[in-house]
């Protein structure tokens, strides 16, 4: 077996366990989606087709984890780039998903991020700051670890 079908049997096999509920998860996503203009051979044919797009396709895949998770805290966080427009979509995902009344998530900006990492991938000065700003917010939320 290779290793990567060995990493796949394993991470099926872990996360088949229904047993094992994560009690935080962490996501980001979104950097790709609004760090370019629209080309025209996107599905969107505007910015505002696209934010509508991202935001209802973001809550869906946030209630599934919750499905599975109904638990667990979620952190969603997003840089400043873009013009902050990574951000004031995140948050308005997270804006809507109390208004539905989850309680457990939250949004994090996380600023000035250099992007020199390979590939303009965060920097490990960047993950220091991505780092940061996630402690402070789970440090103060010490109701995420149950059982505590």
């Amino acid at each position: 077996m290779s290793p990567l079908a060995a990493a796949q049997q394993l991470r099926s096999e872990q996360y088949s366990d229904e047993t094992w509920k994560p009690q935080l998860i962490v996501i980001s996503l979104g950097t790709n989606d609004f760090s370019t203009p629209l080309n025209p051979r996107e599905q969107w044919k505007t910015r505002d087709e696209l934010h509508s797009d991202y935001e209802a396709t973001y809550i869906r895949f946030i209630h599934t984890l919750r499905v599975r998770n109904p638990n667990a805290y979620i952190i969603l966080w997003a840089t400043d780039m873009a013009n902050g427009e990574i951000g004031s979509e995140v948050q308005r995902v997270v804006e809507q998903l109390k208004k539905d009344g989850d309680r457990n998530v939250a949004f994090v900006p996380v600023e000035h991020l250099s992007f020199t990492g390979c590939d303009y991938h965060p920097s490990t000065a960047d993950d220091n700051l991505i780092r940061d700003a996630l402690v402070r917010v789970i440090d103060a939320k010490p109701e995420i670890w149950q059982g505590q």
